[in-house]
C-alpha cells in the first residue's frame, strides 16, 4: 500500500474515518484512463502533504492519509491538466503521461496528482495532525521536481548554471530591472542591476550548446 494525502472539510472528518470516502461524493472530474474507453469518476489526492492546494479558509480543512493500492490508482501532472483545459495539445500530453502509482518515478511531475477511481474504506484512512506523524522523505513534490531537473541540466550542460543565470538576467532586463551590455563578438553579456548596481558577467551559449538540453 502507498500513502497519499487528501484534503477534507473539518466537519466531515469523523464521517470519513467511520464510514470511508464515497467516490460519488468526493469525485472532482470524469476522466478516461489509459487502456479504457469509458470515463470514470475521479477523486484527487496528493503524494506529499505539502502538495495539497491551499484553501482560502485553511483552518476549516484537515488532511487525511489514505493507504491506496498502487496498482489501482494513477498519477497525473496536475499542472498539465489545468493548462490542458485551455490548450488541447497539453491535455493530450497529460493523458499520454498518466501512469500507475506503482510506476510513478518521484520528481517526474512538479505537481503529481493521485487519481483515485474507487471509494476508500474507513480502514484505509488516518487523520494527519499538524505534525502529520508520518515519515516523508522530501520537502514537497515541486522542490523534488526542480532538483531533478537541475541535476539533468547540469549533467547535460556542465556550465555551472551559466545558461540559467543568463535566462534569469534577460528576464529581469525585460522587466526593466537590469541593463545589458554585449561584447563585440557577442560571446559575453554583462548585466547591471538597477537596484543594487551588482554586475554579472555571463557567457552566451552557442547553438550547439543550446541544443543539448532539455
Amino acid at each position: 500500500m502507498a500513502g497519499v494525502y487528501f484534503r477534507i472539510r473539518a466537519d466531515a472528518v469523523a464521517d470519513a474515518v467511520q464510514c470511508g470516502l464515497k467516490l460519488s461524493e468526493h469525485a472532482v472530474r470524469d476522466l478516461v484512463l489509459p487502456g479504457e474507453t469509458t470515463a470514470r469518476r475521479i477523486m484527487s489526492a496528493w503524494l506529499h502533504p505539502d502538495d495539497l492546494p491551499i484553501k482560502r479558509e485553511e483552518g476549516s480543512f484537515r488532511c487525511l492519509r489514505l493507504d491506496m493500492d498502487p496498482v489501482r490508482c494513477h498519477v497525473g501532472d496536475a499542472d498539465l491538466y489545468e493548462l490542458g483545459l485551455r490548450h488541447p495539445t497539453l491535455m493530450r500530453r497529460y493523458l499520454d503521461t498518466l501512469v500507475l502509482l506503482r510506476d510513478y518515478r518521484f520528481g517526474t511531475f512538479r505537481a503529481p496528482e493521485c487519481l483515485i477511481y474507487s471509494s476508500v474504506l474507513d480502514s484505509q484512512i488516518e487523520v494527519a495532525g499538524h505534525a502529520l506523524g508520518f515519515a516523508v522523505v522530501f520537502e514537497n513534490s515541486a522542490a523534488l521536481y526542480l532538483r531533478t531537473r537541475m541535476s539533468s541540466y547540469e549533467e547535460a550542460m556542465q556550465d555551472g548554471g551559466n545558461a540559467l543565470f543568463l535566462a534569469w538576467c534577460r528576464l529581469l532586463e525585460s522587466k526593466g530591472l537590469m541593463e545589458r551590455y554585449t561584447d563585440a563578438p557577442g560571446a559575453k553579456e554583462v548585466f547591471r542591476s538597477k537596484r543594487t548596481g551588482e554586475i554579472l558577467v555571463l557567457a552566451v551559449p552557442d547553438r550547439a550548446e543550446a541544443e543539448v538540453w532539455p
